[in-house]
């Protein structure tokens, strides 16, 4: 009966300390956005060792996404600066 009662109590405090948990990262993010913060806060933030594989995969695609846009940009630089310097029209 006694283990029981402390692993229900155990139970319990896991419990409470998840409410917590959620508790604070709502008060934190009413606070961003009252200050005008933007809000970009993921799961592993609150628990790295949960989520690893999570935020390395949503790193690699962050990375990817990235470099698409860069090359984007040294594309449409290099189309105007052509354009300015070597008269080319084509669009």
């Amino acid at each position: 009966m006694e283990s029981y009662e402390r692993a229900e109590k155990h139970k319990r405090k896991e419990r409470i300390v998840d409410l917590y948990c959620q508790t604070s990262q709502i008060v934190e993010g009413f606070i961003k956005a009252f200050n005008g913060g933007k809000l970009k806060l993921q799961p592993w933030d609150y628990y790295p060792e949960l989520f690893e594989e999570e935020k390395k995969d949503f790193e690699k695609m962050k990375e990817e996404s990235e470099l698409i846009e860069y090359k984007k940009a040294r594309r449409r630089f290099a189309h105007e600066h052509n354009k300015k310097f070597k008269g080319d029209d084509r669009q």
